[in-house]
């Protein structure tokens, strides 16, 4: 499992073990997107919201590709993921 974390402002992306995240800004707010590692790489999210998700190919997990964007895609998609993986703070 990998965490990469990204902002709308600038970008970088870092990795650990905890699972995956995403973070844009509007200046006064911070929004993050974070998928753990316990996803079971079902692709529902991917499939509800591929503004926010997409499968890693490699780990065949959701990740969180960016941070703006429809937030009712959004809710859909944490709603439905089988095993609550996936958190916005």
């Amino acid at each position: 499992s990998s965490e990469s974390t990204v902002s709308t402002s600038t970008s970088s992306t870092s990795y650990s073990e905890s699972g995956s995240s995403i973070a844009s800004s509007d200046g006064v707010t911070v929004k993050t997107i974070k998928v753990a590692s316990n996803c079971i790489g079902c692709g529902k999210c991917a499939r509800m919201d591929s503004t926010h998700f997409q499968m890693n190919r490699s780990t065949h997990k959701a990740e969180p590709i960016q941070a703006s964007g429809n937030d009712s895609a959004l809710e859909r998609a944490i709603e439905h993921c089988p095993v609550d993986a996936i958190s916005v703070t």
